[in-house]
C-alpha cells in the first residue's frame, strides 16, 4: 500500500465516527427533551400532605388560632384561618374544618363549596368522605326548610295585605241577607196560606179537590222558602268566614236537597 492510500483509509476511519456522532447528537437531545415533557405532565399541580407528615410551626399557629376563634363563636374568623393553614399545608383536616366552621356561620354556599372539595382530595377516608356527605345532606335539608318557611311567610304577608273585607265577600253578605229575607217571606206566605186553607168549608169533592191543590201549593211555597233561606245561611257562613280570614276549603259550595216534602241543605266550606 503506497502512502496516498494510507493516507485516504486514514482519513475514512476519522470520518465515520465524526459523521455518527453528527446523527446521534439529535436524537440524544429528542429523548431528553420527551424525559422532560413527561415528569412535567405527571407531577401534580398541587399535592396534598400525607396525614402522618409532620405539621410546620406557620400551619400550626394558624390552627391554633382557627380553633380558639372556632371555640369563641367567630366561625367567620376561623374559616379564614382554617383556610390559612391549608395554604401553608394542604391538609383535607384544615379543609373540613373550613366547611365545617362556614356552616356553623351560616354561609352554606362556602360550605357546600369546601365540602366537596374536601370530597375530591384523594387522601380523604371512607369515613371522612360519610362525614363530608352527611353536612352536605344537611345544608340541603335547610335550603328546603328554609324555601317552605319563606314561601309560607309570603303567603302570609299577602293574606295580611289583602282589604279585610273585599268586594267579593260584602257581595256574599248582600246576597245571603237577601236570600234569607227572600225565604222567610216566602215561609211565611205559605204558612199564611196554610192557615186560611184551613177555614175553607168543605161540601163537595169540587172543594176537597180545590183543598189538596192548595195544600200542594203551599207545600211547594213553604219548601221554596226554606230552600232559600238554608242557601242564605250558607253563603252568610261563607262571607263570614272570608271576613275572619279564614281560608274556606277548596271548592266550596252548597245545594238544595229534597227529600219527600222536606227539603234541605248541604253544602262544603
Amino acid at each position: 500500500m503506497t502512502h496516498a492510500h494510507q493516507t485516504q483509509a486514514t482519513a475514512r476511519a476519522h470520518a465515520g465516527p465524526r459523521r455518527a456522532r453528527r446523527w446521534l447528537s439529535p436524537l440524544a437531545l429528542a429523548g431528553a427533551l420527551c424525559f422532560a415533557l413527561a415528569c412535567a405532565y405527571v407531577a401534580p399541580a398541587r399535592a396534598t400532605t400525607p396525614a402522618d407528615a409532620p405539621t410546620s410551626k406557620a400551619a400550626m399557629g394558624a390552627l391554633s388560632l382557627a380553633n380558639h376563634h372556632y371555640k369563641s363563636g367567630h366561625f367567620k374568623k376561623a374559616a379564614s384561618l382554617y383556610h390559612e393553614a391549608y395554604r401553608l399545608e394542604p391538609r383535607g383536616a384544615f379543609l373540613f374544618n373550613a366547611a365545617r366552621a362556614e356552616m356553623r356561620a351560616m354561609d352554606h354556599a362556602a360550605a357546600e363549596r369546601d365540602f366537596k372539595r374536601y370530597l375530591n382530595l384523594p387522601e380523604t377516608s371512607a369515613k371522612g368522605r360519610k362525614r363530608a356527605q352527611t353536612h352536605l345532606d344537611e345544608i340541603t335539608a335547610y335550603r328546603a326548610d328554609l324555601a317552605r318557611k319563606q314561601a309560607a311567610a309570603a303567603k302570609k304577608a299577602a293574606a295580611a295585605a289583602r282589604p279585610a273585607v273585599d268586594g267579593l265577600t260584602i257581595g256574599l253578605w248582600v246576597g245571603a241577607a237577601t236570600l234569607v229575607v227572600a225565604g222567610s217571606v216566602s215561609y211565611g206566605a205559605a204558612y199564611a196560606m196554610r192557615r186560611s186553607t184551613n177555614d175553607l168549608d168543605i161540601t163537595s169533592e169540587a172543594d176537597l179537590e180545590t183543598y189538596h191543590e192548595q195544600v200542594e201549593n203551599q207545600n211547594n211555597i213553604r219548601n221554596v222558602g226554606a230552600m232559600l233561606a238554608g242557601v242564605g245561611v250558607g253563603v252568610g257562613v261563607w262571607a263570614a268566614l272570608r271576613t275572619f280570614k279564614t281560608k274556606p276549603a277548596e271548592g266550596a259550595w252548597v245545594a238544595p236537597m229534597f227529600s219527600g216534602h222536606s227539603v234541605g241543605l248541604v253544602g262544603r266550606f
